[in-house]
Parts: C-alpha cells; sequence; structure tokens
C-alpha cells in the first residue's frame, strides 16, 4: 500500500510504501462473487492501516528475529508507464525492479501503454527457479479457472491443482 492517506500526499513520487496482512478466506459454499465482494471489503478496512509499519506489525504478532522480514508472500500492484514533464524534458516512468524480495511477490503493473503485466519475484535462497515457475503456473491457472468459472460458481468447488 503507498502509506500515503491523502490525495495530495500520493500525488507527490516517493518511495514510501508499506505492505499489511490482507486475509482472505474462501469460506465453504460461497461463489466467486462473494469471494471477490468478501476480498474488496477486506482490502478496503486493510487500507485503513496503512501507515501500520510492517516491522510493527512483527512486533505485535510476537516474532523474534529479524523484524524487518516478510510475513510471507507479497502482492505489490504498481502503475507503469506514464508520463512525466520537468520543464521541457519528459520522463516516462518503467519499473525495472522493486529491489530485493525477502520471500516471494506477486507483482502487477498497470501500464497505460501495455495494459498490464504479472510477474513474480523471488528470494533465491528460498526458491529455486524451478519452484518459481510452478508457482506461477499454479497462480495463473487459479486466475483462469476463476475467470472462467464465472460470478455464481462455489469457489471451494473449483479445481485449482495443475
Amino acid at each position: 500500500v503507498p502509506a500515503r492517506a491523502t490525495a495530495a500526499s500520493r500525488a507527490v513520487p516517493g518511495m514510501r510504501a508499506n505492505f499489511v496482512p490482507h486475509p482472505v478466506e474462501v469460506a465453504p459454499g460461497r461463489t466467486v462473487a462473494d469471494f471477490l465482494r468478501d476480498s474488496a471489503g477486506e482490502l478496503r478496512a486493510t487500507l485503513r492501516h496503512q501507515n501500520y509499519r510492517g516491522d510493527r506489525i512483527r512486533r505485535d504478532l510476537g516474532f523474534t528475529g529479524d523484524a524487518g522480514r516478510s510475513l510471507g508472500p507479497t502482492v505489490n500492484v504498481l502503475e507503469s508507464g506514464f508520463d512525466y514533464t520537468f520543464g521541457e524534458c519528459a520522463g516516462l516512468l518503467h519499473n525495472l525492479s522493486t529491489g530485493p524480495v525477502e520471500d516471494m511477490q506477486i507483482i502487477y503493473l498497470d501500464s497505460a501503454e501495455s495494459g498490464y503485466s504479472v510477474r513474480l519475484d523471488a528470494n533465491p535462497e528460498r526458491y529455486t527457479q524451478e519452484e518459481l515457475e510452478l508457482h506461477q503456473q499454479r497462480l495463473f491457472g487459479w486466475l483462469t479457472t476463476l475467470a472462467e468459472a464465472g460470478p455464481d460458481a462455489v469457489v471451494d468447488r473449483l479445481d485449482v491443482l495443475l
């Protein structure tokens, strides 16, 4: 999340960001529409806590050791491909990297020019390239299944295995 709650603070380019837990529950008997609505509601509720720093979350949950370590896989939604002008100079924003990844990160890049892309980055000390590729296949397979199922399909009855 941007960790910048006001429109004015979000309009200023900067590096401030924060990862916050986003609970996702797949309750038995719930439809795809229910799942998406519930998940969106949880995300809105999570945004109210975007200034609650990740290291504080870890400490408050009782994790010991490196307080900066990730709580697990993360999702990062970024905008890319937008024009910026600085006087007579023009710039175009392209995301090349989000930096080191503690665990695994699903990165959704939304570009005004080329639509969107999704990529997975992972810590090579935790995941081999083969494992990362399998996770990517599983993620894209699940997203495809979810999209093709339709809003009235029951989520816990969908085949999510490769």
